[in-house]
């Protein structure tokens, strides 16, 4: 500062030694050079003023609603294009190069652009002060606002899921009472079911039983009917045979007239037979 070196000169990093103060958290150093230099932004050129040298200006056209370029000719006559007007490539370097390096001034201790910026940096840090206290108690305000949120959050969470549990709850014991139901309505079937098919299978038995009865019973009646049969027309065909064998023979018609003529007359006679014969009484 003594011997009014460049404060804008960069070293092999890119840093200035304003730069290399706050990297290495040199606060006094940081300091006395901003209260001996400052950067001076009107200084960096504009485009546009290194490339008007030839009199165009950019206008708003409010017919054509597009971008236009005027320039005012020696006679006083202006000049419209729509199109932009040729550039130098050198100057655009030229214009770059001056843009991209900054601008580093030496201003006096006690002067009054330094008391400006004391009092600048004074209510700057004030406001900052202010902001931070107020970025403070919003904060504070967010999290206590998030903080109930996520309480109430969470309690709604916590009864939703407490509901939640109730309803499974009531369902599984819905269930289960209903499957215990199940459970006894299929048992009570089965011993239904047990006790139907034992008593069909006892009266099935009986009803065989019976059956082989009858069976024995009618088998045993036919057995006696036939034996009764077959002793009626053995009898009868022996009485048969023995008529045929003892009697005379029915075509011996002498021996027939003079039986009934040993006969000799009846001893009654009916009038029926008689009227029907033609006999008198």
């Amino acid at each position: 500062i003594r011997h009014d070196a460049r404060m804008g000169k960069k070293n092999f990093e890119g840093l200035t030694p304003l730069g290399v103060a706050q990297m290495n958290g040199n606060e006094e150093i940081v300091d006395l050079i901003k209260d001996n230099y400052t950067t001076d932004d009107s200084l960096y050129r504009d485009w546009d003023e290194e490339f008007n040298s030839d009199g165009w200006v950019e206008v708003w056209s409010a017919e054509r609603q597009k971008p236009e370029w005027e320039r005012r000719l020696p006679d006083g006559q202006v000049e419209t294009s729509t199109t932009p007007p040729p550039v130098d490539y050198q100057l655009v370097l030229k214009a770059r190069q001056k843009c991209s390096q900054p601008v580093v001034r030496r201003i006096a201790p006690n002067s009054s652009v330094m008391m400006f910026e004391r009092q600048r940096r004074i209510q700057q840090k004030r406001l900052d002060l202010v902001l931070k206290e107020r970025q403070q108690l919003v904060q504070e305000r967010c999290v206590i606002k998030l903080q109930a949120l996520f309480r109430q959050r969470k309690a709604r969470q916590a009864s939703l899921h407490l509901r939640a549990q109730t309803i499974a709850a009531n369902r599984i014991k819905r269930r289960l009472k209903s499957r215990r139901q199940q459970k006894r309505e299929l048992a009570c079937i089965k011993l239904q079911s047990f006790f139907r098919m034992n008593s069909a299978r006892v009266y099935y038995k009986e009803f065989l039983h019976e059956r082989l009865s009858s069976y024995r019973a009618s088998r045993i009646l036919a057995c006696c009917v036939q034996r009764l049969w077959r002793g009626f027309k053995g009898r009868s065909n022996f009485r048969r045979h023995l008529e045929i064998t003892t009697l005379p023979n029915p075509g011996d018609h002498e021996f027939w007239v003079q039986l009934q003529i040993e006969a000799g007359p009846a001893k009654k006679e009916l009038v029926f037979f008689a009227f029907s014969f033609g006999l008198k009484v």
